[in-house]
């Protein structure tokens, strides 16, 4: 990519975060996630958004690599093995039968921010693998695996905006 083309990226991500990023709650998940989780109607939804396992960059550290996915039916291959998963809905899943057939312990991502988001990049977020739920106290929140850096930033975010999938996904 261009250094021009990738101002522009920056620029367009920049503007995508300002119109679909409403708010942080770090504060308010990590401070009552304990108490949600033992006593409330909202203890699934907060699971979704604390930690998920990550069974792709996994299985990537293991030096597999997802080669062809068409319709229900994903093939990795790592040197001379192929390994073909059908009747998978989505590639998450095919990375997770991959790391169960092959004895591969998940990563554990786990959520250092909390951002209440649009309907519409909760939808994104969530196909590209990231944690998301849509209804926690009648909010939409994203799970946020980094920290440090502008939100635009954030390869997933990088990805949506490009109209691209996430490479784990």
């Amino acid at each position: 990519m261009k250094s021009n083309d990738e101002a522009t990226l920056q620029q367009d991500a920049a503007q995508y975060v300002q119109k679909h990023v409403v708010a942080c709650v770090s504060t308010l998940i990590f401070d009552n996630a304990e108490a949600w989780i033992h006593d409330s109607d909202y203890s699934e939804e907060v699971h979704e958004i604390l930690s998920r396992e990550d069974y792709a960059s996994a299985a990537e550290e293991e030096g597999w690599e997802l080669k062809a996915a068409t319709n229900q039916s994903y093939e990795f291959h790592k040197k001379n093995w192929v390994a073909v998963f059908e009747d998978c809905w989505e590639a998450a899943e095919a990375w997770k039968a991959l790391c169960e057939q092959e004895d591969i312990e998940p990563h554990t991502l786990e959520a250092y921010e909390h951002w209440v988001v649009s309907e519409s990049f909760a939808r994104q977020l969530a196909n590209a693998g990231e944690m998301v739920t849509t209804d926690l106290f009648g909010l939409t929140v994203w799970g946020r695996t980094c920290s440090g850096q502008a939100i635009f930033m954030d390869g997933v975010v990088r990805d949506i905006v490009r109209g691209g999938a996430h490479s784990h996904v």
